[in-house]
């Protein structure tokens, strides 16, 4: 037996959204979703699901930033900018190229944020 479910439609496009402005921005959505509806209530009455992805932003990616190796946003992908910027701050700090931060070089990169007073404490 065959069961059929109704097609995954997105409503949107993935966008890049701040957690203070989540509420604010489903609001939006819900309102310009009620303005196309056809009468019969707010398209997004039939939305069958919604996903919301959060990405944690590292120590890593803020160090790396801060010290000028990373120019990408700081919202905790690690794409091919990271990997770029890993590896220059690894062979910066003569340490043994990976793609993961060790702590030996999160201890470094903490460090020269201290000496060169980017960082506190």
């Amino acid at each position: 037996m065959t069961t059929k479910t109704a097609p995954v439609v997105p409503l949107l496009s993935p966008k890049a959204v701040e957690l203070d402005k989540i509420q604010p921005e489903l609001t939006e959505i819900w309102n310009k979703a009620a303005a196309q509806g056809n009468g019969n209530g707010p398209a997004a009455t039939r939305a069958a699901t919604f996903s919301l992805l959060v990405y944690e932003p590292s120590e890593i990616q803020l160090l790396l930033k801060q010290l000028g190796y990373y120019s990408g946003p700081v919202d905790g992908i690690f794409g091919p900018r990271m990997k770029v910027a890993l590896n220059a701050a690894q062979e910066k700090l003569q340490l043994p190229k990976g793609n993961h931060a060790t702590p030996e070089l999160i201890e470094k990169l903490r460090q020269t944020s201290k000496d060169e007073g980017l960082i506190h404490g």
